[in-house]
């Protein structure tokens, strides 16, 4: 009798806490649609005048989103983007996005900072592919006085997503040789994910995501068993790339600018084994050559850290404040290199 007291004071208490994050806005199923809204040609989107709490490491803090539902800080949660004024723009998913660090230590911002009298555009969403990034600049670009473009290629979820219409048993608009208009649009809201019931627990409760960063730390394994391991490293195909780039191009075909860039963004399994992150460089620059793109890579960023374990958040994958830093510097110095007429270099 004693025993089952106990046992439904805690559930109760669990019970308890589970609202009260909720409704201080800590969300559960972060990866699509607890953060973001349905739409029915990208499949989903950020919302806009929105915030939401992350637990993300190694920073737990808060994300905003301006009237436009794009990243912003704290103090520009109110304000929408000067229309008239000169526009570096960013296309691309979560590394864009940037919500796995406090918006002011991501590298689209510190991009941003050094040049003045520009701004930074942030058309980043998590989990989106190269069929996605062009959709949302054909949504967004024809609004702002744009100077350069450039579009974050992740290869590691990117050359596989464009040819799926589904995404985490979410409908996500798909393409074939034509790139005028998705196959599949108006897009239908759906899910069809197929998960045992330890990793719906983890994307469904806000809970076990707010502890998430102390099982990283203390019990690593218990994530692997209950998220799943991530993006290993592979060697990717070249049909494959060529189509992901293909659409990458059409962004360029469409909104031609001065400074158009493409840079590919590998991860940290991906890194380790050089002989695959050169043979999978090699395919990328080749496909690039052949497109007539200019696309580069983050190796001078990575050469920047001492020890690659420090550029990527451990058992997340994405930048640390220390690899947003580099990569920054990198985009930065290729911004000056390009045209040195894009503003006023800042030392």
């Amino acid at each position: 009798m004693r025993m089952g007291l106990v046992l439904i004071s805690i559930i109760v208490s669990l019970l308890v806490i589970e609202g009260a994050l909720r409704v201080a806005g800590s969300g559960a199923d972060t990866t699509i649609f607890n953060n973001y809204r349905f739409d029915d040609v990208l499949g989903w989107d950020t919302k806009s005048s929105h915030s939401w709490a992350s637990t993300q490491e190694p920073t737990p803090h808060t994300n905003y989103y301006n009237p436009d539902g794009l990243p912003t800080l704290k103090q520009e949660f109110d304000r929408s983007l000067g229309a008239s004024t000169p526009t570096i723009a960013f296309v691309g998913d979560s590394f864009t996005e940037g919500y796995y660090l406090p918006y002011e230590e991501t590298f689209t911002h510190l991009v941003g900072q050094r040049f003045p009298g520009k701004q930074v555009l942030n058309l980043g969403v998590a989990s989106y592919a190269p069929d996605q990034y062009l959709l949302k600049a054909r949504r967004h670009l024809p609004n702002y006085n744009l100077t350069a473009v450039i579009v974050m290629f992740f290869p590691g979820n990117d050359v596989a997503d464009v040819a799926k219409s589904l995404l985490g048993g979410y409908s996500k608009p798909y393409f074939e040789d034509s790139f005028d208009t998705p196959l599949n649009t108006p897009l239908t809201k759906r899910s069809s994910v197929a998960e045992g019931i330890p990793r719906k627990i983890h994307r469904h409760s806000a809970l076990v995501q707010a502890i998430t960063p102390m099982l990283i730390k203390y019990v690593p394994w218990m994530v692997d068993f209950v998220a799943g391991s991530g993006v290993s490293a592979s060697r990717y195909e070249e049909a494959g790339m060529r189509k992901a780039l293909r659409l990458i191009q059409q962004i360029e075909i469409e909104f031609p600018v001065d400074i158009f860039v493409t840079y590919y963004v590998p991860h940290l399994e991906e890194v380790q084994d050089q002989i695959l992150f050169q043979d999978n460089i090699r395919l990328y620059e080749s496909v690039c050559r052949e497109l007539e793109m200019r696309c580069l890579t983050l190796e001078l960023a990575l050469a920047q850290v001492p020890d690659l374990r420090d550029f990527f958040i451990e058992r997340d994958g994405h930048f640390t404040r220390l690899g947003a830093e580099s990569v920054a510097n990198q985009i930065y110095d290729d911004l000056v290199f390009a045209n040195g007429a894009i503003g006023n270099k800042q030392p």
